[in-house]
Parts: structure tokens; C-alpha cells; sequence
């Protein structure tokens, strides 16, 4: 009899630290979502400051884009170590723990509910926030072609050019060095 009693206590004690756990992934997504939308908000504001070419303000967005993808790399950490808790005590050695699974073995409904609706809109909005990066990303290489081919451009009117010819005759039409050829 006492065998019984114990083993009811342990599995009441799991299923309490299953409620537990399973609040601390939802807040932890919770977590996720806000620092998500800011990276969204932040990659919107990065390309205005790209347009505008300001560096105090693309400085600014930066760091602030560091210190929003530490946070997600701690908050990835703290998502696997809860996962892998609710792993142990829910006997899941064997199974993929995916938002789906988890969703299905939820302890409650509304648990359950949130988790399915963090499975369908997470995706969406990282999948978003890649097409903002590499939007901003091919602004950049745009940005820094134009200003190559103008330091290009400087640099074959600045440097001197071959004056004469294969003939031997003096070259007339040469283009590079004529910033200094007329004005030296």
C-alpha cells in the first residue's frame, strides 16, 4: 500500500513539475516572440538608416542587433535546457521534442493552445525577418559596389596614364591621369 502511495505522490509530483516546465517554455517563447518582433522592427529601422547612409545611426542599429541576437542565443539555451527537462520527466528519450509533440502532451489545454499557435506563427515571422536581412543585406553590396566603382573611377582619373602609343607616338586619347594632366 505504501508502494502505491509513494508512486501517486511521484507521478502528482511530475505532473506539477510538468506544469511547471511547460510555463517556463511559454514564457520563454513568450520571450522569443518580443525579441523576434524587435529584430523585426529593428531590421526595418537599419534600412532607413542605410538609405539615409548614417553611419551614427547604422553604428547604432548594430549594436543594438547584437545585443537582441545574444539575448535569442540565451533564451535558445534556457528553450533547450526546459525541453529537455520535460524530456527526462515525461519519458521521451526516443521522441523528437517539436512544438507539435510538445503541444499534444501539454498539460492543459490552453498550454496546448499556445503552443500550437507559437508553432504556426514563429516560422512566419523568422522567415520574415531573413527577408528584411537580406533585403537590407543587398542594400549594403549595392551601397558598397557604387562607392568601388566610384574610388574606380577617381582612381584612373588621378593615376597617370601610358603617354605614348605601340608605335611610339604620343597617346591623345588617354583617359587615365587627365584630372592631372590638365590641371598639373
Amino acid at each position: 500500500m505504501d508502494q502505491k502511495f509513494s508512486t501517486q505522490t511521484t507521478e502528482g509530483e511530475a505532473g506539477e513539475k510538468l506544469g511547471f516546465l511547460y510555463n517556463r517554455l511559454l514564457a520563454n517563447l513568450d520571450h522569443e516572440w518580443s525579441v523576434q518582433q524587435s529584430l523585426l522592427q529593428l531590421l526595418e529601422e537599419e534600412r532607413v538608416a542605410l538609405t539615409q547612409a548614417s553611419t551614427e545611426a547604422i553604428e547604432d542599429t548594430n549594436a543594438r542587433k547584437e545585443s537582441l541576437i545574444l539575448k535569442e542565443k540565451e533564451n535558445d539555451a534556457a528553450r533547450r535546457d526546459i525541453i529537455e527537462q520535460i524530456r527526462v520527466i515525461a519519458g521521451g528519450e526516443h521522441q523528437k521534442m517539436t512544438l507539435s509533440f510538445l503541444a499534444t502532451a501539454a498539460p492543459d489545454e490552453a498550454a496546448a493552445k499556445r503552443l500550437k499557435n507559437y508553432q504556426q506563427t514563429l516560422p512566419h515571422l523568422v522567415n520574415t525577418i531573413r527577408t528584411h536581412n537580406r533585403r537590407n543585406r543587398e542594400l549594403i553590396h549595392a551601397a558598397l559596389a557604387d562607392t568601388q566603382g566610384a574610388l574606380q573611377l577617381i582612381r584612373s582619373m588621378i593615376s597617370p596614364a601610358m603617354n605614348y602609343q605601340k608605335t611610339g607616338r604620343f597617346s591623345t586619347n588617354a583617359v587615365q591621369g587627365t584630372l592631372i594632366h590638365q590641371e598639373g
